[in-house]
């Protein structure tokens, strides 16, 4: 198999229908109940370390409130090893996908089909699927994930979004897939802020931004008037900063960010999760900001993925016991 041999996906309304899976012999999700040990469907987290194992905890506890026999997986996959990987995924009858992590997120990309209004602009994919006749297709979740996690979020507490300056603190997979969701919504205000400034200019172009939004790191403060939406300069310069790099986990330095000097109509939003109150986080509550991590994003991404996985939709109504399992 080389590079692309299937086709590209289009999604129907960002979700693909139960008819697209026909002729795979999966299509009927009653298939994923009653299966004895050794002859279950399963679902794996591959990447080239075992992080993000929390993406399992989740789907698991999903699959255990649905009753399903479906059994998950973790599998170290190098880089190299990523047509491979598809090639035997896609021979396997029992294989139903996998959360892809990494660095394996690009390296897979040409091997799958690609659901996406416009996969030309699609740098990964961070979920894998078995799609009609067993072809593995390709998704983005964390995008979707983030949006949905911002539903909740926006559900008890109001934030002027759409008239915000978006600070995204770096370049990478992550920022793509924030950034890419923001301006699907006509949500385009953003300026980036990274060391990689060619990686940054790179992703600005890809989403259609000029280069100037690109910014060093140590560039990152409250951003001037002229900066702003001619709304949000009237309505107090409110101020959304997100950061999408691993600064702030475990032998990671933090954001280099003095939250003083932003308004107090700013957000902030740290996709890390562990540990669950970074050093960002800290300081945004000490200041009384508004202040979310990236554990709601993560179920949300879960939920993306759960139906593509298993042609079912997840119990949400059991996400208060979720996130008390969580912690």
């Amino acid at each position: 198999m080389s590079e692309r041999d299937y086709p590209p996906l289009v999604p129907q309304d960002g979700r693909l229908s139960t008819e697209q899976y026909q002729g795979q012999g999966w299509q009927n999700k009653h298939l994923f109940y009653g299966h004895p040990p050794g002859e279950r469907p399963y679902v794996e987290l591959i990447g080239e370390s075992g992080e993000h194992d929390l993406l399992l905890d989740i789907l698991r506890f999903w699959i255990e409130q649905k009753g399903m026999t479906v059994d998950l997986r973790m599998r170290r996959v190098a880089l190299a090893e990523a047509q491979d990987y598809v090639e035997r995924s896609r021979a396997d009858p029992k294989w139903r996908g996998a959360f892809v992590t990494g660095a394996l997120r690009t390296a897979i990309k040409p091997y799958v089909s690609l659901v996406a209004r416009d996969v030309d602009q699609l740098p990964f994919v961070d979920a894998i699927f078995r799609f009609e006749l067993g072809w593995p297709a390709g998704v983005i979740t964390a995008a979707g994930g983030f949006w949905k996690s911002m539903d909740v979020l926006f559900k008890d507490q109001q934030f002027p979004i759409w008239f915000a300056g978006i600070q995204i603190v770096g370049s990478g997979p992550d920022a793509f897939a924030v950034a890419g969701v923001l301006i699907e919504r006509k949500i385009d205000n953003l300026w980036f802020y990274t060391d990689d400034l060619e990686e940054g200019r790179e992703l600005a172009r890809r989403l259609g931004l000029g280069e100037e939004r690109v910014l060093p790191l140590n560039a990152l403060g409250p951003l001037p008037n002229a900066a702003q939406t001619p709304f949000g300069a009237q309505i107090g310069t409110p101020h959304f900063l997100i950061n999408t790099t691993r600064m702030g986990m475990e032998g990671e330095r933090d954001v280099p960010v003095e939250l003083d000097l932003y308004p107090e109509q700013t957000l902030v939003y740290d996709l890390v999760y562990e540990p669950r109150e970074t050093a960002l986080l800290r300081q945004a509550r000490k200041r009384g900001l508004q202040a979310v991590n990236g554990l709601q994003l993560l179920v949300e991404q879960v939920g993306q993925a759960f139906w593509l996985f298993v042609l079912d939709n997840p119990p949400r109504k059991q996400d208060a016991d979720l996130m008390a399992r969580l912690g």
